[in-house]
């Protein structure tokens, strides 16, 4: 019996790693690619992802930021200092997380204030994906009691862009969170950078 068992589970594991391609198609996972800020615009309106607030980071901080922020997401208080909820729960990776933080707001002040992480340092390494007519053309300071910032990037797939920025931006509106603000943070390369050096899938 055991024997069959771990015969199954090969199986589907071998399974799983030649159907990549189609998981990746899926997921729209895509190879890391050069974008322009017109690519990004026009990858945000075919995925709804929204255009208010689009921010991302500065040519020379890509490498460096990619390699503390992947993907990742904070909530940080209106000093701008970041609040450690993740440390609170069992796997302090999982992005559902932070929408069981939103959904019980009265809890915010459980949480350790880490000052070593600070939105200003953050936003330092970003600028403006200016949008035609806009008025913004400078990062700026949310001045809300609480910002949720996520990074994302085009490469990463479905899951951890658009998925990821609509689960959070609803939980936003149903909990009519009015205090809180939404930065959003590309992370793809910029237009005309030389990426030799990464692999393709």
């Amino acid at each position: 019996m055991k024997s069959l068992v771990f015969i199954s589970l090969s199986i589907f594991c071998i399974s799983l790693t030649s159907c990549l391609p189609l998981v990746y198609r899926i997921h729209d996972v895509r190879d890391i690619e050069p974008q322009s800020n017109e690519e990004l615009l026009q990858f945000c309106r075919e995925k709804k992802i929204t255009l208010a607030q689009l921010y991302r980071v500065k040519q020379d901080s890509v490498v460096v930021n990619m390699k503390k922020h992947l993907n990742k997401n904070y909530l940080f208080d209106r000093s701008g200092r970041f609040v450690n909820f993740a440390s609170q729960f069992d796997n302090p990776k999982c992005k559902g997380n932070l929408i069981t933080v939103l959904e019980n707001m009265a809890s915010i002040s459980a949480y350790p204030i880490d000052s070593t992480l600070l939105l200003r340092n953050l936003l330092e390494q970003t600028e403006v994906v200016v949008l035609p007519n806009s008025e913004i053309k400078e990062v700026q300071m949310p001045e809300s009691e609480y910002s949720v910032l996520i990074y994302w990037n085009v490469y990463s797939g479905n899951p951890n862009h658009r998925t990821a920025i609509a689960d959070i931006r609803e939980i936003i509106e149903k909990q009519k969170l009015e205090n809180v603000s939404l930065i959003l943070v590309n992370q793809d390369f910029h237009e005309g950078t030389n990426l030799h050096f990464i692999g393709k899938r």
